[in-house]
């Protein structure tokens, strides 16, 4: 799952990441906050729980990449697992796959990583996809994740959206996909989403507060 250390434009300017900039609203700290209290509420340690919750997703995930790009799941994906473990990554594997069969849904490009010249910032998304039934320049994003999906997470996707339209011309992204395993037990749910214009302008709003938390840092 590597992604770009940093993303330029053309005049090799830097600029943030999707991520970076929705970190300024506190999404990241809220998720894993939300994880921590469900856990000790199940009477586990978030602590301890963590490293194995991790592992599972981050396989399922793993595998998924490696499927939507065309290529052969990876030899060594359940290496260190528990038995038990490694039944949850194939079931979750084995979830996704079906839904791709089901669904027929294309997978145009996988791991794209795209500026907005324009907005001033990168992205990689885990795929761009069309409906089997959709005309050739309606597109939707994917992304997988692992865990809860959250409403933020439609955030993301609005940024992605304009890095399409933007880079891949003619294209119009008319919703978004997202694919989740869950952390404990690579459980696989999908998520499909029409493209509103409210996340789409919060996304821009955060854009903004972020350049101004800049400023702002470099009075101190």
């Amino acid at each position: 799952m590597g992604r770009p250390a940093r993303y330029t434009l053309a005049d090799k300017t830097v600029v943030p990441s999707v991520t970076t900039i929705l970190a300024i609203l506190g999404f990241n700290k809220r998720q894993l906050m939300h994880w921590a209290w469900k856990m000790g509420m199940d009477g586990k340690d978030y602590k301890v729980v963590g490293g194995d919750a991790a592992m599972v997703g981050t396989k399922c995930h793993t595998a998924a990449e490696s499927i939507s790009r065309g290529l052969p799941v990876p030899d060594d994906l359940l290496a260190g697992l528990s038995h038990e473990q490694a039944e949850q990554v194939e079931r979750g594997v084995g979830a996704f796959r079906s839904w791709l069969a089901s669904t027929k849904v294309v997978i145009l490009e996988s791991e794209v990583s795209l500026v907005s010249e324009i907005f001033r910032y990168g992205g990689t998304m885990d795929a761009i996809v069309r409906l089997p039934d959709a005309p050739e320049n309606e597109v939707q994003v994917l992304d997988f994740k692992t865990g809860a999906l959250y409403p933020e997470h439609l955030l993301q996707l609005a940024g992605y959206s304009q890095l399409v339209e933007e880079n891949r011309a003619g294209k119009i992204v008319t919703g978004y996909h997202l694919l989740r395993f869950g952390k404990e037990d690579g459980s696989f749910t999908h998520g499909s989403y029409p493209r509103h214009l409210e996340p789409w302008q919060m996304f821009k709003n955060a854009r903004e507060l972020y350049d101004l938390q800049k400023k702002i840092e470099r009075l101190v």
